[in-house]
């Protein structure tokens, strides 16, 4: 009888995967469709120095470079904590952009971008590790099939900013919703602390948008670190303007996405504009402008223009994140 080895591991993880897309899908591998569960196992366990090897290894055998990046971003949901959203919790949030850059790249490339994602996490999971090695824990089980209930649940924990209701409620709303009736709360949440340089709108988005690349079968673990990220209490104070723009959208009328009036004049104006103003002024001047007809194309190009001038006046990250914010 053979022994368990590591080369055994891993050809039998490359084995699975490949099967697992074919059973599940009907077709011959073709990358991106199988159960990452065997690998994110792997990606966590392995230590650093023996990892980059066998993950080479796993894509000479066939395992596919989205695989390995999907699988990198669940070790880092479950395995890095989301408080404060940013710092070592990259490793997670910049996923899909790896994903978009990949995609887009030579394909003898490619899995260069994998390799330095899980690397990546790696290095988060040490600095995890020392700082208390945080770990998602299981999900309550559920058998919820109301969407509107559990997702007024989700609501009201968020809300009272109650971490534990959040999860409880969150798994419940993912058993029985849709990716986009599960994120709709959090495109609120998401915007209303701007604490930590705009990370949070930042997970938020780059959460949904890998969730569009490896499945939403996966989102229910992704949504709760998302919910414990937003609700860190260590981290809060950035509200502020977003609760006076409760008041302020009161009744306000909104122009429909695609119509409105097109002006690149409109749209330096509004960058000139907020060159000067505080941030309750920047609103109402938002306000004013979509009020007046100004499009939503127009709009969020002022928005851009002004962010990227922010690099050329202060050179940094908290220049980068007025642009990868908005």
């Amino acid at each position: 009888m053979l022994q368990p080895n590591r080369r055994l591991f891993l050809g039998s993880i490359g084995a699975g995967v490949l099967a697992g897309r074919s059973m599940a899908f009907g077709s011959p591998p073709v990358g991106g469709q199988g159960d990452p569960a065997e690998l994110v196992d792997l990606i966590r366990k392995t230590p650093r120095a023996e990892l980059l090897t066998d993950a080479v290894a796993l894509h000479a055998q066939g395992v596919h470079w989205r695989d390995l990046l999907a699988a990198a971003f669940l070790a880092g949901i479950r395995d890095v904590e989301p408080r404060p959203v940013g710092y070592q919790f990259h490793c997670v949030m910049m996923t899909n952009s790896a994903f978009d850059i990949a995609a887009r790249s030579p394909a003898a490339d490619r899995l260069a971008v994998a390799l330095y994602n899980i690397d990546d996490f790696k290095l988060s999971q040490e600095r995890d590790a020392k700082a208390g090695d945080w770990l998602l824990g299981e999900a309550q089980p559920t058998d919820e099939i109301d969407v509107r209930a559990a997702t007024a649940r989700l609501w009201e924990a968020m809300e009272a900013r109650d971490a534990d209701q959040a999860d409880r409620a969150v798994v419940d709303l993912a058993h029985c919703g849709t990716a986009d009736q599960v994120f709709e709360p959090f495109w609120w949440f998401g915007m209303r602390d701007f604490t930590n340089i705009g990370h949070n709108p930042i997970f938020t988005a780059q959460a949904y948008r890998t969730l569009q690349q490896i499945g939403w079968r996966h989102g229910r673990d992704v949504v709760r670190s998302l919910a414990y990220g937003l609700l860190d209490r260590t981290r809060q104070g950035g509200a502020a303007t977003f609760d006076a723009n409760r008041e302020r959208v009161v009744g306000m009328e909104w122009p429909r996405a695609g119509s409105g009036s097109h002006s690149a004049q409109a749209s330096l104006d509004l960058v000139i504009e907020l060159r000067s103003a505080t941030p309750d002024q920047a609103a109402v001047a938002a306000k004013e402008a979509l009020s007046s007809g100004l499009s939503h194309a127009s709009f969020w190009e002022g928005l851009r223009l002004f962010a990227a001038e922010q690099m050329w006046r202060d050179p940094g990250i908290l220049a980068v994140h007025a642009l990868t914010s908005v």
